[in-house]
């Protein structure tokens, strides 16, 4: 949470919060999800309204969409679109 800028950023386990891709269709049969997965989508959902309802923009981060950082730095950044707010991510070692 960027308390300043009004933004969150929440980062989901594709698995655990039932996303449809590769990552979590390969572990859970498509259309029928776990109730501890509807669990944690609904109360992800009740999360981003209160958070909306406070006035805040929110961004969601998937497991599987942070495998090229260089994305991942340029949708934080588009998201976050105030020059004041800069982001470095740091280059992994192999």
């Amino acid at each position: 949470m960027l308390h300043k800028h009004k933004k969150a950023v929440l980062a989901h386990s594709c698995f655990w919060r039932g996303h449809l891709c590769k990552i979590a269709r390969s572990e859970v049969e498509y259309g029928v999800l776990p109730p501890k997965i509807e669990a944690n989508c609904s109360r992800d959902q009740r999360n981003r309204t209160a958070l909306i309802g406070l006035g805040c923009e929110t961004h969601t981060l998937w497991e599987c969409e942070i495998g090229d950082l260089q994305q991942t730095q340029e949708r934080l950044q588009a998201f976050l679109h105030d020059k004041l707010c800069t982001l470095s991510i740091p280059a992994l070692s192999p």
